[in-house]
């Protein structure tokens, strides 16, 4: 019932990630191509905008998000926060009321040492932790905002180690 749904679907039709659902949760793995360039409107699932844009820029792929007009009252201007956000890794961002487009970089830095902030917006925290996999000097600010919507999640993390932080 949830637009949160869609996210195994668009993972699996253009970043090559497959979800099994089983009894007793589900499996992640990875098979198959990652698209060179995104596009996808997100009228019936803005909620995880967020989080594909930021896979977008981790992969360091072109993307073109658009359906995106909700997102401007939600806990926060979410297009206007993913722009700011994004922007501190070097990437070329552009956006309106309706949409976000991501140009990829030459020589992506690793290295950098960026802050997220969350803006009291828990899906900005959840969003942007992926990216301490490829960034370890990243920090999200006010990081007990995911408690909201998933108040175990930092442990999950741990639990599975992906996140270390």
């Amino acid at each position: 019932l949830q637009g949160d749904a869609m996210i195994s679907d668009i993972m699996s039709a253009n970043f090559g990630i497959k979800t099994e659902f089983l009894a007793d949760g589900i499996r992640i793995y990875k098979e198959g191509n990652i698209c060179t360039n995104f596009e996808y409107d997100f009228s019936d699932c803005p909620d995880i905008a967020q989080t594909v844009a930021v896979v977008c820029a981790g992969l360091n792929i072109s993307a073109n998000l658009i359906g995106l007009e909700s997102l401007k009252i939600k806990e926060t201007d979410r297009i206007e926060a993913l722009k700011k956000e994004l922007s501190k890794f070097d990437f070329d961002i552009t956006c309106n009321d309706n949409s976000l487009q991501i140009k990829p970089i030459n020589n992506l830095n690793h290295d950098l040492e960026v802050t997220i902030e969350t803006y009291d917006d828990h899906r900005m925290a959840l969003a942007f932790s992926p990216l301490a996999m490829l960034f370890k000097k990243l920090t999200i600010t006010d990081s007990e905002v995911i408690k909201k919507s998933y108040p175990n999640f930092w442990n999950d993390l741990k639990s599975v180690n992906l996140f270390n932080h």
